[in-house]
Order: structure tokens, then C-alpha cells, then sequence
């Protein structure tokens, strides 16, 4: 950035300060899209343009919103972050789209020599989204061209790696309207390996270049297996000292020292459960904590806090797990109504062959239409459950890598994270019937439940209009299920259920039809979404 827009963000955009619960909850929630713990914020600055709040307001009540994390690298070549923060995000083209991540926050140079980092985090309204297959090496290489006819708010980028091996929580989103894409904070950081140092393997103090295993209380070292045996076995001298050896594993983890300049030195040794900070004495002594209202505040003994918020950390959380239950019962309904949909699909096909192609055509629409929105709902609904098992995943690292008086930090900041995704307002499911029905002459496809954009639903249409061949349902999120051969909560005979039974492309003969691979079927299915391949 330039000496001209830092000037822009002085004087226009507040700065966060650094410390308060506003820039602790993002830095957390930086280290969890990272997931890593070493990542400090050195500089935020809140893009408070409420002009463009109230266009997104406006313009996305109905819709579902994401955040998402972009390398500000990513967006320099065709974003001005000045002019970005005054008019909002510019397309390139207003017919091609842009590709948004959320979850796992990329960057593109992650190299040690890479001292800081800058990232822009943007809310982005999603909507119901219609899936398309990608391969990950072409997302520089293609553009996503919007369809005037769709009703979709958005495209969901379904990578069929990541989904199959499940280690990375990243979902792509490809947005048109600039309305969709507010600009919330502009965030710089920079890694601080020392955080995780406790993930890097301790060698033997006594020199050489084994793998520690033990540690000496007497001594204050570590030593290698055989190391340890010669010093304190066949050493007389320690043999009779008797000195204390434990293995690495067991050993207490230290509380640190406090950070205050005047107290630099004195062991932490308090917590306060009000502020979520770990104290020395001279804090509560003469310190923050020495009078005024903080001086009320309640203290535990930090060691008594950090076991208190271990066996917290290790209880199920009710809200949480009720809502994790109710996730799973819906994908388990959404996988249930995708297997009567393609059953029911594939009897009503074997008639329609019977009788005329063009019947078949109209059975495609149809059932397009339900399983665009079932597995819309359903890949949401995914996405919201491995959200929770990505953060609860990060708490058990954490506990692994911070010292007691950083994880009693985290902890708090998770709470906050644990209670935000509670009291989140619940995606509202579309209830559709699996039923699909045929009429003898002429053939004419018939199923419940139209389901409208989220636009659409504002703007009601004369329902004489169009109702058989327009299709309203816009599904979002990630594809899961039967579907492409992946269902994580079906048994194995349910997983390589193809859709090639009630989908037909125009002039394809049945014979073509049943041999065509799953992802060639999703292509079929979203014809409607066109792409292109770039130069």
C-alpha cells in the first residue's frame, strides 16, 4: 500500500484498538482461518462506510452471509484499496464473477521471507448458491460468466479433493453483484514462530543430536533415552542425589511471565474471571487490578483456572451438540428424500421412454429442481457442521501448544466463538416433498414445492406463470451425498447412486445417458451456470 491510501485510511476509517474485545475475537478468528496460533495482528482498521452497510443491508436481507479472508495480494492488481473502501468491491467484468473463500484463508506467499501480511475480511451474502465441479489448478485460469435467467444468488465451487479427504475447512463462492461483497476490516499480521514452539521436537541437553524424551527437574534439561540412563543410572553420584526424571509428556507446562514492563519477571499467578487476564501479585498489588472496579473483580489462582477451563474445554457443550444433532438429523432427512427422488425418478424414466423423449426432458427440469434445492440445503447444513468440528478441532491443538495463562485467553475468545454460533439465527430449510408424479397424456412432470430465490420471495409472481418448465430452487453450499459417490452418513451401497437415471441432455439417447460418470451428470445438471476457460 502507498503512502496516498495509508493517508485514506487515516483519515477516513477508524483503527481498531489493539487489545479490545473487537480485536481480540478477529485475531482469534484469524488464527483459526490460518490454523495456527502464531499469527499477531500488528494493525486493523474497521472499514466503517455506512453507505455501503446499508446497500448490503438492503439488498441481502434474505440471503445467507459468510465472512471471507482474501491475501490482499490477490486483490491489488484489480482493487485500489481506497477506492474499494469508498465505492465497494469492483467487478472486473459485471458479467464475469470473483471468486470468494471462506474458511481456510489462503495466501499467496506463506514463505518465512514474507515478514507481513495483509488480508481483507468481507462479509459476502451467498444466498442459495447453484454447485458446479472445479479442479483446484483451474481456478486462476477460468471465468464464471452469469446466467440472466438464473435465479441463484451465487455459485458454490464443489472440489471433489477436499471434500473426499476432509482436512481443510475451504468453500469457494463465485459472487457478480457488488452489492453481495461489503469490505469490513483491513487486517495486517505478521507470524511469530516462538508461539509454536512447543510443537517442535526438543533435542538432548547433554550433547547430541537425539530426540529428548525426559527431563530433569534437578538438572533442568532434557535428555535422550540413553542419555538419561548414563547420567542417572550408571552415575553414581545422581544415582544417590535421586534425582527426578519424568518424560517430556508429563511435565507441567509453565504459566509465564507477566508482561507488564514494571513487573517483567514475577511469575503469573492470578486470573481474573471478569477481564479473562492472567495476573501477577504486583497486579493486584499496585497494578490494573489494585483498585477502581477491577479491584473487585474476581481472582482465581491461575493454576486452579487453567483446570477449570481444561475440564470445561473437555465438556460437551449441550447447545452445541443439540445443534450438531439437529444438523445431522436434517442431512440424514435431505439423504433420505435424495435417494426416494432418485428412485421415484428412475420409474417414472423407464415410462417415459415409453412414450415420448420430450417427456423425458420435462422429468429432467423437475427433478433438477428438487435435488438443486435438497442438496443446497443439505451442503449448508454440512457446512455449518464441520465449521463446528473445525473450531473444536482448533481448541484440543491449542491445548497442546499454548502455555495455561494464553489458553485461558483462547478460551474465552472460543466461548465467544461457541456462543456466536449458537445464538445464530438458523438456516431456514426449504420443505419439499420427494414426490414426483407423471400424467399419462401428454406427458407433463409435476412436483411439489416451487422454491424461490431469496430475491424472488420479495417479489411474488402470478402463479399462473410459467409453473411447469421455470425453475425457482437455488441450492447452496457444498456437494455431498449419494450424489457424487461421498455420502459421509450413508452406507457404503447408498454411495455410488448416480444421477445419470433421471438426467438427459438434449438429443442424447438413453443408452448414452446410463454410461456417463457422475461429475459429466453435474454438468448436464448446471448448464444453466456457464463457464469458460480463461487465456
Amino acid at each position: 500500500m502507498n503512502l496516498q491510501q495509508e493517508n485514506f485510511f487515516l483519515k477516513k476509517f477508524p483503527q481498531v484498538g489493539e487489545g479490545s474485545s473487537e480485536w481480540i475475537q478477529l485475531e482469534y478468528d484469524l488464527q483459526l482461518g490460518l490454523g495456527s496460533i502464531s499469527a499477531v495482528i500488528k494493525d486493523i482498521k474497521a472499514i466503517n462506510n455506512q453507505s455501503l452497510q446499508f446497500q448490503f443491508q438492503k439488498h441481502n436481507q434474505n440471503r445467507l452471509i459468510l465472512e471471507s479472508w482474501i491475501d490482499y495480494e490477490e486483490l491489488e492488481q484489480s482493487q485500489k484499496i481506497d477506492e474499494m473502501c469508498y465505492k465497494g468491491f469492483e467487478f472486473k467484468d459485471p458479467q464475469k464473477g470473483h471468486v470468494f473463500p471462506t474458511g481456510y484463508i489462503e495466501l499467496r506467499d506463506n514463505s518465512e521471507s514474507k515478514k507481513q501480511h495483509t488480508v481483507i475480511m468481507f462479509k459476502i451474502a451467498v444466498g442459495r448458491s447453484q454447485c458446479i465441479p472445479y479442479r483446484k489448478e483451474e481456478i486462476q485460469s477460468r471465468d464464471y460468466l452469469k446466467d440472466k435467467n438464473s435465479n441463484f444468488d451465487s455459485l458454490y465451487l464443489y472440489d471433489e479433493a477436499n471434500d473426499q479427504q476432509g482436512s481443510v475447512f475451504l468453500h469457494r463462492y463465485v459472487l457478480f453483484d457488488k452489492e453481495q461483497v461489503l469490505p469490513m476490516y483491513q487486517i495486517k499480521f505478521e507470524f511469530d514462530d516462538s508461539k509454536e514452539k512447543d510443537l517442535q521436537p526438543l533435542t538432548c541437553d547433554n550433547q547430541c543430536s537425539n530426540k529428548a524424551k525426559f527431563y530433569c527437574k534437578n538438572d533442568d534439561a532434557y535428555f535422550c533415552h540413553d542419555c538419561n540412563f548414563d547420567i542417572h543410572n550408571n552415575n553414581q553420584q545422581t544415582f544417590n542425589q535421586k534425582h527426578h526424571t519424568i518424560e517430556i509428556s508429563k511435565k507441567e507446562k509453565s504459566f509465564g511471565n507477566c508482561k507488564v514492563s514494571d513487573h517483567q519477571g514475577t511469575k503469573l499467578e492470578l486470573y481474573c474471571m471478569i477481564c479473562h487476564e492472567a495476573l501477577c501479585v504486583y497486579c493486584k498489588i499496585q497494578g490494573s487490578h489494585s483498585q477502581g472496579e477491577p479491584a473487585a473483580h474476581q481472582l482465581l489462582r491461575i493454576s486452579d483456572a487453567y483446570k477449570k477451563a481444561l475440564h470445561e474445554s473437555k465438556v460437551l457443550d449441550p447447545q452445541l451438540e443439540k445443534r450438531k444433532n439437529e444438523l445431522t438429523d436434517h442431512l440424514t432427512n435431505i439423504d433420505q428424500k435424495i435417494k426416494d427422488v432418485s428412485s421415484k425418478s428412475k420409474n417414472i424414466e423407464d415410462r417415459i421412454y415409453k412414450l415420448l423423449e420430450d417427456g423425458l426432458k420435462l422429468l429432467q427440469q423437475k427433478t433438477k429442481e428438487k435435488m438443486c434445492i435438497l442438496i443446497g440445503d443439505q451442503l449448508e447444513l454440512k457446512r455449518q457442521y464441520d465449521q463446528i468440528q473445525w473450531i473444536e478441532s482448533f481448541l484440543k491443538y491449542q491445548q497442546n501448544v499454548l502455555n495455561p495463562a494464553e489458553y485461558l485467553k483462547a478460551w474465552s475468545r472460543h466461548s465467544q466463538l461457541r456462543n456466536k454460533i449458537i445464538s445464530a439465527d438458523k438456516y431456514q430449510i426449504e420443505e419439499i416433498s420427494s414426490d414426483i408424479h407423471m400424467d399419462a397424456q401428454p406427458i407433463k412432470i409435476t412436483s411439489e414445492n416451487n422454491v424461490q430465490s431469496s430475491q424472488n420471495k420479495q417479489n411474488q409472481q402470478d402463479p399462473n406463470e410459467n409453473q411447469s418448465n421455470v425453475l425457482r430452487g437455488n441450492p447452496s453450499s457444498q456437494f455431498r451425498s449419494q450424489i457424487l459417490g461421498n455420502n459421509k452418513n450413508s452406507s457404503a451401497k447408498d454411495k455410488n447412486v448416480s444421477m445419470s437415471n433421471f438426467v438427459v441432455n438434449n438429443n442424447t439417447s438413453r443408452n448414452q445417458i446410463k454410461g456417463q460418470s457422475t461429475l459429466q451428470t453435474i454438468g448436464i445438471m448446471n448448464n444453466g451456470a456457464t463457464s469458460s476457460e480463461g487465456a
